[in-house]
């Protein structure tokens, strides 16, 4: 139970598309895992690093607040905002 942080992602159609395309493409793949170096986040940046250039593909160490750093502070980045904890609602 935690606040949930929403990144608007500012993309073309173009971008959209191939990011559908990419998602499509690994719908019933298995991926590997592994804890600091093939992670949800490596898995995240390279599929949007891939649909629009706009950040690196992933390499080393990556946690999900990088990526959204990255994200953030690229051309993608948008509005951003915070869906508090479910425990946060129960304690007002």
């Amino acid at each position: 139970d935690r606040p949930l942080w929403i990144l608007a992602l500012r993309m073309t159609v173009a971008e959209r598309q191939r990011l559908i395309e990419n998602l499509d493409g690994l719908a019933t793949a298995q991926l590997p895992y592994r804890f600091f170096t093939r992670n949800c986040a490596t898995y995240l940046q390279a599929i949007v690093a891939h649909a629009t250039g706009a950040i690196e593909p992933p390499s080393g160490m990556l946690a999900p607040a990088d990526v959204f750093s990255r994200l953030a502070t690229s051309r993608l980045g948008g509005t951003v905002t915070m869906r508090p904890a479910a425990s946060a609602s129960l304690r007002e």
